[in-house]
């Protein structure tokens, strides 16, 4: 059986290739730069990723709810789905077909703070001060409210 071999932090994982094309690489180039990058001058660029507290238990758990109850209320908007008892990891029992789900993201993909059962407008200011940036959901070019984007995954996809 072919594999794959590579290391994250020292650690070895492996993977089957079977059946898989042949794996081709890139130039040897950096893609990143301070014009393409508004994270490139922050003191963390450098690590990748870090798992960072922002919320306590409280908060956490009052923003899944809202969550809970946002997208239940897009099901049921959208499909003709009953969502008594619906939660975030039973959604594939509520929503099974490709098309009950594509009318869903279709709406998941275009939403706004208002759409939020929870103050969604609370947690960006949150994010911006870790990351040290002013994050805002107003594009500065025309003023306008950008879009929030709930990406739901089915098992299996």
């Amino acid at each position: 059986m072919n594999t794959t071999e590579f290391s994250i932090n020292e650690k070895i994982f492996s993977f089957s290739t079977e059946g898989s094309p042949d794996f081709k690489f890139g130039k040897d180039q950096v893609l990143v730069s301070k014009e393409t990058d508004i994270v490139f001058d922050q003191p963390w660029h450098n690590e990748g990723f870090a798992e960072v507290d922002f919320m306590n238990e409280e908060e956490f758990a009052s923003l899944k709810q809202g969550l809970i109850e946002s997208i239940g209320k897009i099901i049921s908007e959208k499909t003709a789905v009953d969502v008594t008892g619906f939660d975030l990891d039973n959604y594939h029992h509520y929503v099974k077909t490709d098309d009950e789900h594509l009318k869903v993201v279709t709406k998941t993909r275009d939403l706004f703070s208002e759409d939020f059962n929870f103050p969604i407008d609370e947690v960006i200011p949150k994010l911006g001060k870790i990351l040290n940036l002013n994050l805002t959901d107003i594009n500065p070019e025309n003023d306008k409210k950008l879009h929030i984007i709930v990406r739901i995954n089915r098992p299996n996809s």
